[in-house]
């Protein structure tokens, strides 16, 4: 019997969203190195808006899926949720978007 409650757990646990700071950067195909300083933070306002939405929807994902698994075994959370892949390949991308962007404004002396 506990070895079943374990496997059951572990197998919920596996498939529970990531949280967002466990989401590794992709690195950008752009390097941004042609923009001006004032160019370069207007992206980097608008990337980070963009990272902040998504990032607080899959804060809540996650949370709700250790909060499921807590209390029915199941990540509720993800359960259901067409995007989810999806959403932490654009949060790691707009990741590695906004690294992208520090390094030109790091090169252009902003």
């Amino acid at each position: 019997m506990k070895y079943k409650a374990i496997l059951i757990l572990s197998i919920g646990l596996a498939s529970c969203a990531t949280p967002p700071n466990d989401i590794k950067p992709i690195a950008a195909a752009t390097t941004y190195g042609g923009l001006s300083c004032s160019e370069l933070s207007a992206r980097a306002l608008s990337t980070n808006s963009k990272l902040g939405d998504l990032t607080a929807i899959q804060s809540r994902t996650a949370s709700n899926d250790a909060t499921g698994v807590l209390w029915l075994g199941l990540p509720v959370g993800s359960m259901g949720d067409k995007n989810a892949k999806q959403r932490v390949a654009e949060i790691a991308r707009l990741k590695g978007e906004l690294d992208a962007i520090q390094k030109a404004r790091v090169a252009g002396k902003c």
